[in-house]
């Protein structure tokens, strides 16, 4: 009697240290295509886009900004439209501004790209 008492304390200490007190986990239900590969197409304004362009002109004293070739009509606006494009995709800006710019425009909008998360921001090289 005394050796099998003896091998029920032993088989009781083993399980109590191999037994995990973690809560078990729990499956989350899903909803699957039936292929089971998930499929991500970009919203077609960025499928296209490699980098974001940003185009600096100068006439009489008045800023005119271009976004990818759209004009924008202050920088307030370009603020927002930039936000819009951020929240597709993070891509890489460049600054394309010509030499008559006040160099205080240049600065704000330099700025403002970088308030929105720019990370990457770049100034074109001038045309010879």
């Amino acid at each position: 009697m005394t050796p099998m008492i003896d091998v029920v304390f032993q088989l009781l200490i083993f399980f109590l240290c191999t037994a995990s007190f973690q809560m078990a986990e729990q499956s989350l239900a899903t909803t699957l295509p039936p292929t089971g590969a998930a499929t991500y197409s970009p919203p077609k304004e960025i499928q296209e886009l490699e980098l974001i362009r940003i185009d600096l002109r100068q006439r009489d004293r008045n800023l005119l900004i271009r976004l990818n070739g759209n004009p924008c009509s202050s920088v307030n606006e370009l603020r927002d439209r930039l936000r819009q494009l951020l929240t597709l995709a993070e891509l890489p800006a460049v600054l394309d501004v010509s030499s008559e710019v006040e160099i205080g425009h240049v600065v704000t909008v330099y700025d403002t790209c970088l308030n929105l998360g720019l990370k990457n921001i770049h100034f074109a090289a001038p045309e010879r």
